[in-house]
């Protein structure tokens, strides 16, 4: 018989593991990639909310630097409501700044999509060449005010992730009575693992750094 508790705890753990991984690769490009500040917008602050022509800057730079794009091109279908897709570059943001993002002119939401089956799950819609996808975990400086958004930009084979050797991912799970516990009153789970990521081509991922609006 399976141990409810311990399934769900054990779900926990894959997930906090997963999600720690993810964070140490962010920070990784956060300290490596090359970095835009946005100065186009209005809010008064050194570095700006983000707009269309600051976006449009970052694309730039990918493009100026022959990166490929992550996603095809989807036609448009005669779906009433819907819009064409372009071939995109991806982009990491915070949740903070959905309404910064939705705000710019050609913001196209996923519900527009003419294909709903290639949407990502933590896809939020695109602006022309890039599509966005929003996380709470996305990097953001508190140290300085007001904080300052890293809105991470990708073209294909931006940078990699290596693991170190083959137990590299590891779940650690002790039964009942396990070690000294004569009276089976103890269970221990756990994980343990090893990465190594870095930056394959510094012209194929960029920081377009931005604060809230």
């Amino acid at each position: 018989m399976q141990d409810q508790t311990a399934n769900e705890v054990a779900d926990m753990l894959a997930q906090n593991m997963a999600s720690t991984y993810d964070k140490i690769v962010r920070n990784m490009l956060v300290a490596t990639a090359a970095q835009i500040d946005c100065l186009n917008g209005v809010n008064g602050n050194a570095i700006t909310e983000v707009t269309t022509t600051d976006l449009e800057l970052a694309v730039d730079y990918l493009e100026g630097n022959n990166g490929k794009k992550l996603s095809p091109n989807q036609e448009g279908t005669n779906a009433f409501g819907t819009a064409p897709v372009w071939a995109s570059y991806w982009m990491i943001i915070s949740t903070d700044l959905r309404s910064d993002f939705k705000n710019l002119s050609n913001f196209l939401p996923t519900a527009d999509y003419p294909r709903q089956q290639s949407v990502l799950e933590a896809e939020f819609g695109s602006c022309d060449e890039v599509r966005l996808v929003k996380t709470s975990e996305a990097y953001k400086d508190v140290s300085v005010v007001p904080a300052v958004y890293y809105n991470l930009l990708f073209a294909a084979n931006a940078y990699g992730r290596i693991t170190i050797d083959d137990q590299s991912m590891e779940m650690i799970i002790k039964p009942l009575g396990a070690g000294q516990d004569p009276l089976n009153q103890r269970q221990t789970m756990g994980w343990k693992g090893r990465l190594g990521s870095v930056i394959l081509d510094d012209s194929w991922c960029v920081a377009l750094r931005s604060t809230k609006g």
